[in-house]
């Protein structure tokens, strides 16, 4: 079936005071609707711009703290190791040294200290070139890394002087393993400029017994 519906309309006269207190109220509504959202956004905004901010200098802080231990790292580098050669420099050799001299203090076990020199490494520089010179002492080390066991210290303690602090050798095979090392540095040979330098080492050995002779002692007795 069908239904009708009949609406009326009513027609209402406010006062004017009435309808100003509406109208002023929807007008401050309106006002304060706007502020909400203009304020909503702008700090919206700020939280986004404060978060790229902070992103940035996370990323600036990561890369300063990067930059500075690799600058520490190179320093440290530098304290110790000898820039030509690639091994310990004479500060870093004898500050090891001096960690397994008082290890073997300890245990009053023997330790060996062999000190090799360049054999007339002033006339491959003077009829070479210092660049000549420079080139086997870098050939030079690396022969002896090769022929030198991990375990034991090797570092250029000064010019053509390099040391070695034999730690886990046995006492009966530090004379023969230099010797093999002095050989192996004998059939080396370092080519520059179309030219073949050789040239041989002295080896200077002392065993010592800690802790009855100072590292001092046993250098200077390796050295003579």
């Amino acid at each position: 079936f069908t239904q009708s519906t009949m609406f009326s309309i009513e027609i209402h006269d406010y006062s004017p005071s009435f309808k100003l207190r509406l109208i002023l109220t929807f007008v401050f509504c309106t006002i304060i609707s706007m502020w909400f959202e203009y304020s909503r956004n702008f700090f919206l905004k700020q939280s986004e711009e404060n978060k790229a901010d902070l992103i940035k200098q996370h990323t600036h802080l990561k890369e300063e703290i990067e930059y500075r231990k690799k600058l520490e790292k190179e320093l440290i580098t530098t304290a110790n190791i000898d820039t030509l050669t690639g091994t310990l420099n004479r500060g870093a050799f004898f500050s090891a040294a001096e960690k397994k001299w008082d290890k073997h203090s300890r245990n009053s076990r023997p330790l060996s200290l062999a000190v090799l020199d360049i054999d007339h490494f002033k006339t491959i520089n003077d009829q070479f070139g210092h660049p000549a010179g420079d080139d086997v002492l870098i050939k030079i080390t690396r022969c002896c890394i090769d022929n030198i066991p991990s375990f034991d210290i090797f570092g250029r303690i000064g010019g053509e002087e390099f040391a070695v602090l034999l730690v886990e050798t046995a006492p009966e095979d530090r004379k023969p393993a230099l010797e093999r090392l002095r050989l192996a540095v004998e059939s080396t040979s370092v080519e520059f400029e179309g030219k073949l330098i050789t040239c041989t080492i002295s080896i200077g050995l002392y065993t010592a017994i800690p802790p009855s002779e100072t590292q001092t002692q046993m250098y200077k007795k390796a050295d003579a």
